[in-house]
């Protein structure tokens, strides 16, 4: 059984990198068919997710045409979505970035806008996902994790400065278009996390100001404007996140000990509260 499933990762990826468009195309509609099926029947492994983005990156590598291009990217970012539980679509984007992250000094000149396309694209659509779940804090730490880990780490020199600054450039714009006024304080600083730890500990200051201005310096302008609205929660909701404040209290610690006397517990009714702590706390922080 084992070596069928690894034969049907196999086969998709030289279907989605195929030369023919027809053959790509039927690859990503049966993917995503596939992935929904496997997510409800054991589970994909990170091996399988490795050969499976082998082949996105590559099905995307061969799309020549801009408006063909842009379409790819919505069905590639939109395959997060096939996974019935959010922990299965988070570690696909995990993979996905340590798949770009590993690609990246391959790319040319000519093939690099596309990519940056789907980037963004992934991000909006993690956000998305992360929104439909009301921004649940263990989602949002997996999140932060899997970007700490293989994208942002100050340490990795084999992680590319290029597929950083990209990421900070449209890290708080894609944030922002979705629901920045939902979140509490506290999560936006445990989304924020990956890149205050590379500016901290970066050994190139020249990117860590570059990461400052374009992730830091743009979340504080982008929720000074924010306008307040109602944050409606249902009392199932409350409870939810109640019961993981509760039980994720190294949550605060990985943020750092500046701010646990500061602590917010996303229990605010108004976006402006939200963001007026969200200010005081990351200018504290730093």
């Amino acid at each position: 059984m084992e070596g069928s499933e690894m034969s049907a990762e196999v086969h998709f990826a030289q279907k989605l990198a195929s030369n023919e468009k027809k053959i790509r195309d039927r690859a990503i509609k049966r993917l995503r068919k596939y992935l929904f099926a496997r997510a409800n029947h054991g589970g994909l492994s990170e091996n399988d997710m490795i050969k499976i983005w082998k082949g996105l990156h590559y099905c995307m590598w061969m799309q020549d045409k801009p408006l063909l291009q842009e379409e790819l990217s919505g069905k590639i970012a939109s395959l997060l979505h096939s996974f019935p539980s959010p922990e299965g679509a988070l570690l696909f984007m995990q993979v996905f970035l340590e798949t770009e992250a590993r690609e990246w000094n391959g790319i040319d000149k000519l093939r690099l806008d596309k990519f940056m396309m789907m980037i963004r694209e992934m991000f909006h659509q993690v956000f998305s996902l992360l929104s439909e779940s009301e921004w649940q804090v263990s989602e949002c730490k997996l999140l932060a994790q899997a970007l700490a880990l293989k994208v942002m780490s100050p340490w990795e020199a084999r992680l590319p400065d290029g597929l950083k600054l990209h990421i900070a450039d449209i890290y708080v714009d894609e944030l922002s278009k979705v629901s920045l006024y939902k979140m509490s304080s506290r999560k936006m600083m445990l989304l924020l996390q990956p890149f205050i730890s590379f500016i901290i500990s970066s050994p190139k200051p020249e990117l860590a100001k570059r990461v400052m201005s374009e992730v830091i310096v743009k979340m504080l302008n982008t929720v000074s404007t924010v306008k307040p609205q109602p944050a409606a929660k249902s009392k199932q909701a409350s409870r939810g996140e109640d019961r993981e404040d509760t039980a994720d209290s190294e949550t605060e610690q990985d943020i750092g000990s500046k701010e646990e006397s500061m602590d917010i517990d996303g229990s605010s009714e108004e976006s402006s509260e939200n963001s007026h702590s969200f200010v005081v706390k990351l200018i504290f922080y730093f």
